[in-house]
Protein backbone atom coordinates (compact mmCIF):
# COMPACT_ATOMS: atom_id res chain seq x y z
CA UNK A 1 0.00 0.00 0.00
CA UNK A 2 2.81 2.43 0.90
CA UNK A 3 4.61 1.63 -2.34
CA UNK A 4 1.46 2.31 -4.31
CA UNK A 5 0.95 5.68 -2.60
CA UNK A 6 4.59 6.53 -3.23
CA UNK A 7 4.23 5.77 -6.95
CA UNK A 8 1.14 8.00 -7.14
CA UNK A 9 3.07 10.83 -5.48
CA UNK A 10 6.02 10.39 -7.86
CA UNK A 11 3.66 10.37 -10.87
CA UNK A 12 2.07 13.63 -9.68
CA UNK A 13 5.55 15.11 -9.33
CA UNK A 14 6.50 14.12 -12.89
CA UNK A 15 3.30 15.68 -14.20
CA UNK A 16 4.11 18.85 -12.32
CA UNK A 17 7.49 19.04 -14.04
CA UNK A 18 6.11 18.81 -17.57
CA UNK A 19 2.85 20.73 -17.13
CA UNK A 20 2.54 24.49 -16.75
CA UNK A 21 2.12 25.81 -13.24
CA UNK A 22 -0.57 28.19 -12.09
CA UNK A 23 -0.64 30.75 -14.94
CA UNK A 24 2.75 32.46 -14.57
CA UNK A 25 3.32 35.04 -17.27
CA UNK A 26 5.45 33.71 -20.12
CA UNK A 27 8.61 35.53 -21.26
CA UNK A 28 7.98 38.45 -23.66
CA UNK A 29 4.54 39.16 -22.16
CA UNK A 30 3.88 42.35 -20.26
CA UNK A 31 4.90 41.85 -16.66
CA UNK A 32 2.27 42.12 -13.95
CA UNK A 33 3.78 43.41 -10.75
CA UNK A 34 7.22 43.93 -12.26
CA UNK A 35 9.10 41.05 -10.60
CA UNK A 36 10.82 37.98 -12.05
CA UNK A 37 12.12 34.59 -10.96
CA UNK A 38 13.83 31.82 -12.93
CA UNK A 39 14.26 28.08 -12.51
CA UNK A 40 16.08 25.17 -14.17
CA UNK A 41 15.47 21.41 -14.09
CA UNK A 42 18.77 19.62 -14.84
CA UNK A 43 17.43 16.17 -13.99
CA UNK A 44 14.64 14.10 -12.55
CA UNK A 45 13.27 15.55 -9.29
CA UNK A 46 15.75 18.45 -9.44
CA UNK A 47 15.05 22.19 -9.49
CA UNK A 48 17.33 25.19 -9.23
CA UNK A 49 15.34 28.32 -8.46
CA UNK A 50 16.43 31.95 -8.14
CA UNK A 51 15.14 34.49 -5.68
CA UNK A 52 12.48 36.99 -6.67
CA UNK A 53 13.81 40.28 -8.05
CA UNK A 54 12.35 43.53 -9.42
CA UNK A 55 11.92 43.38 -13.20
CA UNK A 56 14.20 46.11 -14.52
CA UNK A 57 15.35 44.59 -17.82
CA UNK A 58 14.01 42.99 -20.98
CA UNK A 59 12.36 39.67 -20.05
CA UNK A 60 13.88 37.78 -22.98
CA UNK A 61 17.36 39.00 -22.04
CA UNK A 62 16.84 37.67 -18.52
CA UNK A 63 15.83 34.24 -19.78
CA UNK A 64 18.77 33.98 -22.19
CA UNK A 65 21.27 35.06 -19.52
CA UNK A 66 19.77 32.57 -17.05
CA UNK A 67 19.99 29.75 -19.58
CA UNK A 68 23.65 30.56 -20.28
CA UNK A 69 24.43 30.60 -16.57
CA UNK A 70 22.52 27.39 -15.84
CA UNK A 71 24.17 25.52 -18.71
CA UNK A 72 27.61 26.55 -17.49
CA UNK A 73 27.01 25.75 -13.83
CA UNK A 74 24.48 22.93 -13.70
CA UNK A 75 25.43 20.58 -16.50
CA UNK A 76 24.71 19.58 -20.11
CA UNK A 77 21.08 18.62 -19.43
CA UNK A 78 20.17 22.30 -19.25
CA UNK A 79 18.50 23.38 -22.51
CA UNK A 80 15.92 25.94 -23.57
CA UNK A 81 13.33 23.26 -22.72
CA UNK A 82 14.47 22.85 -19.12
CA UNK A 83 14.77 26.50 -18.07
CA UNK A 84 12.09 29.12 -17.71
CA UNK A 85 11.50 32.49 -16.11
CA UNK A 86 8.28 33.86 -14.68
CA UNK A 87 6.98 37.37 -14.13
CA UNK A 88 4.30 38.63 -11.80
CA UNK A 89 3.85 40.19 -8.40
CA UNK A 90 6.34 39.43 -5.65
CA UNK A 91 3.65 37.51 -3.75
CA UNK A 92 2.78 35.35 -6.77
CA UNK A 93 6.38 34.43 -7.43
CA UNK A 94 7.10 33.64 -3.80
CA UNK A 95 4.12 31.30 -3.91
CA UNK A 96 5.56 29.57 -7.00
CA UNK A 97 8.86 29.11 -5.17
CA UNK A 98 7.04 27.50 -2.28
CA UNK A 99 5.19 25.18 -4.66
CA UNK A 100 8.40 24.20 -6.45
CA UNK A 101 10.08 23.40 -3.14
CA UNK A 102 7.12 21.30 -2.01
CA UNK A 103 7.10 19.36 -5.29
CA UNK A 104 10.72 18.30 -4.92
CA UNK A 105 10.37 17.41 -1.24
CA UNK A 106 7.26 15.27 -1.86
CA UNK A 107 9.24 12.95 -4.12
CA UNK A 108 11.62 12.27 -1.17
CA UNK A 109 14.58 11.87 -3.50
CA UNK A 110 14.15 15.32 -4.98
CA UNK A 111 16.61 18.18 -4.77
CA UNK A 112 15.73 21.87 -4.48
CA UNK A 113 18.58 24.36 -4.87
CA UNK A 114 18.40 28.07 -4.06
CA UNK A 115 20.47 29.92 -6.66
CA UNK A 116 21.96 33.33 -5.91
CA UNK A 117 21.97 34.20 -9.63
CA UNK A 118 20.58 37.59 -10.60
CA UNK A 119 20.52 39.25 -13.99
CA UNK A 120 23.01 42.03 -14.65
CA UNK A 121 23.61 43.78 -18.00
CA UNK A 122 27.20 42.54 -18.26
CA UNK A 123 25.96 38.96 -18.69
CA UNK A 124 25.07 39.59 -22.35
CA UNK A 125 27.04 41.19 -25.22
CA UNK A 126 24.20 43.64 -25.82
CA UNK A 127 21.23 44.49 -23.64
CA UNK A 128 17.75 45.12 -24.99
CA UNK A 129 15.49 47.91 -23.83
CA UNK A 130 12.27 46.77 -22.15
CA UNK A 131 9.39 47.16 -24.58
CA UNK A 132 11.61 48.02 -27.57
CA UNK A 133 11.44 46.50 -31.06
CA UNK A 134 14.45 45.17 -32.97
CA UNK A 135 15.00 44.01 -36.53
CA UNK A 136 17.25 43.47 -39.52
CA UNK A 137 16.95 43.71 -43.31
CA UNK A 138 18.06 41.44 -46.14
CA UNK A 139 17.88 41.94 -49.89
CA UNK A 140 16.60 38.51 -50.96
CA UNK A 141 17.07 38.02 -54.70
CA UNK A 142 16.96 41.78 -55.32
CA UNK A 143 20.44 41.20 -56.70
CA UNK A 144 20.62 37.53 -57.71
CA UNK A 145 24.28 36.87 -57.12
CA UNK A 146 24.62 38.59 -53.75
CA UNK A 147 22.39 38.98 -50.70
CA UNK A 148 22.92 42.07 -48.57
CA UNK A 149 22.25 42.02 -44.83
CA UNK A 150 21.92 44.89 -42.41
CA UNK A 151 23.10 44.91 -38.83
CA UNK A 152 20.62 44.46 -35.95
CA UNK A 153 18.90 47.74 -35.13
CA UNK A 154 16.29 49.21 -32.83
CA UNK A 155 13.04 50.29 -34.47
CA UNK A 156 10.84 53.18 -33.29
CA UNK A 157 7.41 51.84 -32.38
CA UNK A 158 5.57 54.03 -34.87
CA UNK A 159 7.80 52.73 -37.68
CA UNK A 160 7.57 49.10 -36.57
CA UNK A 161 3.77 49.19 -36.80
CA UNK A 162 3.49 51.41 -39.89
CA UNK A 163 1.70 50.27 -43.07
CA UNK A 164 4.02 52.54 -45.09
CA UNK A 165 7.03 50.20 -44.64
CA UNK A 166 9.46 53.03 -43.84
CA UNK A 167 12.28 50.67 -42.84
CA UNK A 168 12.26 48.72 -46.12
CA UNK A 169 11.97 51.93 -48.13
CA UNK A 170 15.01 53.38 -46.37
CA UNK A 171 17.16 50.27 -46.87
CA UNK A 172 16.48 49.95 -50.62
CA UNK A 173 17.84 53.40 -51.59
CA UNK A 174 20.85 52.71 -49.39
CA UNK A 175 21.62 49.54 -51.37
CA UNK A 176 21.19 51.36 -54.66
CA UNK A 177 23.48 54.21 -53.68
CA UNK A 178 26.09 52.23 -51.77
CA UNK A 179 26.37 49.17 -54.02
CA UNK A 180 25.20 50.47 -57.40
CA UNK A 181 22.07 48.35 -57.54
CA UNK A 182 18.94 49.30 -59.44
CA UNK A 183 15.26 48.83 -58.76
CA UNK A 184 12.62 49.90 -56.29
CA UNK A 185 10.22 48.59 -53.71
CA UNK A 186 8.19 46.37 -56.06
CA UNK A 187 11.30 44.57 -57.31
CA UNK A 188 12.45 44.24 -53.71
CA UNK A 189 9.20 42.58 -52.63
CA UNK A 190 9.09 40.22 -55.61
CA UNK A 191 12.66 39.26 -54.85
CA UNK A 192 11.70 38.05 -51.36
CA UNK A 193 13.63 40.83 -49.66
CA UNK A 194 12.37 42.48 -46.53
CA UNK A 195 12.96 43.84 -43.09
CA UNK A 196 11.93 41.70 -40.14
CA UNK A 197 11.38 44.13 -37.29
CA UNK A 198 8.98 42.62 -34.77
CA UNK A 199 11.56 41.09 -32.42
CA UNK A 200 11.24 41.87 -28.73
CA UNK A 201 14.95 41.60 -27.96
CA UNK A 202 18.36 41.90 -29.61
CA UNK A 203 18.98 38.19 -29.05
CA UNK A 204 15.77 37.20 -30.84
CA UNK A 205 16.62 39.47 -33.77
CA UNK A 206 20.10 37.97 -33.95
CA UNK A 207 18.65 34.46 -33.89
CA UNK A 208 16.24 35.35 -36.70
CA UNK A 209 19.02 36.82 -38.79
CA UNK A 210 21.26 33.80 -38.17
CA UNK A 211 18.50 31.46 -39.30
CA UNK A 212 18.21 33.45 -42.53
CA UNK A 213 22.00 33.44 -42.99
CA UNK A 214 22.08 29.68 -42.52
CA UNK A 215 19.39 29.32 -45.18
CA UNK A 216 21.29 31.55 -47.62
CA UNK A 217 24.51 29.59 -47.13
CA UNK A 218 22.77 26.50 -48.48
CA UNK A 219 22.18 28.30 -51.80
CA UNK A 220 25.88 29.22 -52.15
CA UNK A 221 24.99 32.87 -52.71
CA UNK A 222 27.48 35.53 -51.71
CA UNK A 223 26.61 37.39 -48.49
CA UNK A 224 27.56 40.99 -47.79
CA UNK A 225 27.26 42.33 -44.26
CA UNK A 226 26.62 46.02 -44.86
CA UNK A 227 26.62 47.11 -41.21
CA UNK A 228 23.61 49.29 -42.00
CA UNK A 229 21.27 50.28 -39.19
CA UNK A 230 17.92 51.94 -39.60
CA UNK A 231 17.68 55.68 -39.10
CA UNK A 232 15.20 58.02 -40.74
CA UNK A 233 16.59 60.13 -43.59
CA UNK A 234 15.39 61.92 -46.73
CA UNK A 235 14.42 58.60 -48.36
CA UNK A 236 12.17 57.52 -45.48
CA UNK A 237 8.43 57.98 -46.05
CA UNK A 238 6.20 59.22 -43.23
CA UNK A 239 5.27 56.46 -40.81
CA UNK A 240 1.57 56.87 -41.57
CA UNK A 241 -1.18 54.93 -39.79
CA UNK A 242 -0.32 51.71 -37.94
CA UNK A 243 -1.21 48.35 -39.43
CA UNK A 244 -4.54 46.94 -38.21
CA UNK A 245 -4.55 43.80 -36.04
Amino acid sequence: MRNRIYMIVVTMFLLALVCPFTTPAAPNQAAQGHFYMCRASPGLYQMIVTSVYPLEANERDIQIAWQNYAQKNYGPNITSQTVDCFTGTAAQLQQYRTEFKQQTSVARIGKFVDSDWKFTPDQLPAVSKPGAFYGYCESGTYNKSTIYFSDIFEVPKEDATSMANPIDKTFIPYLNKRYGLAGGYTQWVYGSGGCAHGFGSIADAQAGKQQMLDSVKKTNQHVVETGWKYARNADTPPAGPPASH
